[in-house]
């Protein structure tokens, strides 16, 4: 008898608990009509998602990214006894995610902000979603096979981010992400609940081997004109940016002088130039150049330097980058000849947290602002990784990378918040590097796993904090690029600064009259390899008008395309808008 009731007991269990699954997906906002009832049931019966109460599932609410990465750990099925060590202030033992956003920050599926947070309760858009289940993938070692049915690109795959674009290009290929009926994709949308809940089925499906079915796009809705016209319709230009709007306005030879930066010496043949007077009006007039350097030898008084800015501003119909560099009293162009704050060595900060880099980068930007400045070349985002290092040294914030990544993106944020262009030097970073004095070459012998754990981390950190500039140094380092200095690498320049990292600002070079470049290029060569690399802006070439007619040859010849000078322009033109420069 107690057998027969055991039994009884257990089958009824068996119906409740399934009858409890079933009804789990009967949600009062989801009906049998709507286009994600399957997802919902699908994400719900293998328990990736929850309701937001035990009626609503909240299908068009927005996705958190606390709530994703706990989606992709519970399709990873991981054991989550094992993370336990997250290190977001923001993110508590107590929250419900805290076991899968430590596994994802630890599998680099995702990481956290500049300041430390993970900021779980942000909501992720549909790029960052086709990243983050590209890198979920990747982790997993999982390859999806390609759809011989998807579409070729989205309607909108354009204006998708440059570092997004190789996990938008799977979700496509393989189907996972089919775009509206128009197939656009809307790259920067938030994502529903109820989206990530199709995506999610679809890629599980499409991990097990299936080939999903694509939708054929609808031609996008035409308006019907009135049967009598009246009034001719004239179809209003398609609408580009203002930074577009100026560039179609510039001649090739003037995009090519806005993506140098020079001298008032260089521009003038004069030295020292103090006062911006006929001399340097009738150069700009002819050479219109994208930004002006001012050093020691251009210093009179507080009053000569802001006239001679102020002025020089006026001769361009484009406003010019007026940049200086603004360390510490260690390496200073104004001190002390003018009243600025004097900072010690960064170095000396080490300790003092992030909130003491901001500090000085908001000291520095309001006062370097006071006299006709809007860029630094600031902050150093070296690391002094190597105690016998002796180019960075105590300009270095910290001998460690998590540090110095700290304090870098806070002063980031101090000089912009004031008005000031922050410029990320010396990418890849100084802090480990040799210089052979007979031949001038800096050279690393770290390769790119290296790199990435010990001088990257502070330039990663200061692109995410939204530094307008990295300028690109002469380093060899011939395990990543035996070809080129970094600063004329493609590898460094596009593929790790712009699609690692997702830096969308301007990338300057370092100083190209330095002996390490112009004992082995011409201006012309230095220039047209750096633009090929991706670099938007050349700094004080050796011989400055060589280098510039030489781009534009370049240009007419081939050598340099004009879409490639165009992509470099808009970057300096957007900062420059942005910034408050022009208008």
């Amino acid at each position: 008898m107690k057998r027969k009731l055991v039994s009884v007991v257990l089958t009824l269990a068996m119906i409740l608990s399934m009858s409890i699954s079933v009804m789990a997906a009967d949600f009062i906002d989801v009906s049998s009509n709507d286009w994600f009832y399957k997802p919902v049931r699908f994400v719900i019966g293998k328990n990736y998602f929850k309701g937001v109460s035990e009626n609503e599932f909240d299908p068009n609410g927005s996705m958190t990214r606390g709530m994703f990465v706990t989606v992709l750990g519970r399709l990873a099925n991981i054991d989550r006894s094992e993370y336990t060590r997250d290190k977001f202030p923001d993110v508590q033992a107590e929250d419900w995610y805290y076991t899968y956003v430590t596994w994802a920050n630890e599998t680099g599926i995702t990481d956290g902000y500049p300041d430390g947070n993970f900021y779980p309760d942000e909501p992720v858009n549909r790029e960052q979603i086709a990243v983050l289940l590209d890198r979920y993938l990747k982790n997993a070692q999982i390859t999806l096979e390609k759809n011989p049915n998807a579409l070729e690109s989205y309607t909108d795959e354009q204006i998708v981010s440059e570092w997004a674009a190789d996990g938008v290009k799977l979700m496509r290929e393989t189907a996972v992400f089919t775009g509206d009926q128009y197939g656009y994709f809307h790259p920067q949308k938030n994502g529903t609940r109820a989206e990530i809940a199709s995506v999610i089925m679809r890629l599980s499906w499409v991990m097990e081997g299936q080939v999903l079915d694509v939708p054929v796009p609808e031609p996008e809705p035409v308006e019907t004109p009135e049967p009598i016209i009246v009034v001719p319709v004239v179809t209003p230009p398609p609408q580009i940016s203002r930074a577009q709007q100026i560039m179609n306005g510039m001649s090739l030879k003037e995009k090519v002088y806005q993506m140098f930066m020079v001298t008032p010496e260089q521009l003038t043949g004069v030295a020292p130039v103090t006062v911006a007077g006929a001399k340097t009006k009738e150069a700009l007039a002819k050479q219109p150049v994208g930004g002006m350097v001012y050093t020691r030898q251009n210093l009179i008084s507080d009053y000569q330097l802001t006239q001679m800015t102020s002025t020089v501003k006026t001769y361009m119909n484009i406003a010019p980058f007026v940049a200086v560099e603004e360390e510490s009293r260690n390496r200073t162009q104004l001190l002390p000849m003018l009243e600025i704050e004097d900072w010690s060595s960064m170095y000396e900060y080490r300790d003092a947290g992030a909130e003491k880099a901001y500090e000085i980068g908001a000291s520095l930007g309001r006062d370097i602002s006071k006299y006709g400045f809007n860029m630094n070349f600031a902050p150093v985002a070296d690391v002094w990784s190597n105690a016998k290092n002796t180019i960075i040294g105590e300009r270095a914030f910290s001998t460690s990378p998590e540090i110095a990544a700290k304090m870098v993106s806070a002063e980031v944020r101090g000089l912009q918040d004031n008005g000031v262009c922050a410029v990320l030097k010396h990418y890849p970073g100084y802090g480990d590097v040799t210089v052979n004095t007979s031949t001038s070459k800096i050279s690393s012998k770290k390769n790119l796993e290296q790199l990435m754990q010990t001088e990257l981390p502070p330039f990663k950190a200061g692109i995410q904090a939204g530094a307008d500039f990295v300028m690109c140094a002469h380093i060899n380092i011939d395990e990543v690029d035996p070809n080129y200095p970094a600063s004329m690498s493609r590898i460094f320049v596009t593929d790790i600064l712009r699609n690692t990292f997702g830096f969308n600002g301007v990338v300057i070079s370092d100083m190209m009259n330095d002996d390490a470049v112009r004992k082995y290029y011409t201006s012309v060569e230095a220039a047209v390899n750096c633009i090929n690399a991706g670099v938007d802006m050349i700094l004080c070439p050796d011989t400055f008008t060589e280098a510039a007619n030489g781009v534009v040859l370049a240009v007419q010849s081939g050598q340099i395309s004009e879409e490639r000078i165009n992509q470099s322009v808009e970057r300096i033109l957007n900062v420059k808008l942005n910034r408050g420069i022009i208008r």
